[in-house]
């Protein structure tokens, strides 16, 4: 699946990243734990806003509290 850059932020671009980095080794992550791994600087909200943004657009999935 190729992503059009110009829809998604370097947060969600970084948060994507990470996700699929722990995906490689089926670890799923936590919101705070997908925050640390982070390879751009952001807040903890602005973070968990955008992630929110990203499963609200189909991009990532949610399943109890990962």
């Amino acid at each position: 699946m190729v992503l059009n850059q110009n829809k998604v932020s370097a947060i969600q671009n970084s948060i994507l990243r990470t996700i699929l980095y722990f995906d490689v080794f089926n670890y799923p992550l936590t919101k705070k734990e997908i925050f640390e791994n982070l390879d751009f600087e952001t807040t903890i909200f602005e973070c968990e806003n955008e992630l929110d943004e990203l499963v609200k657009n189909g991009l990532v999935g949610t399943k109890d509290d990962f």
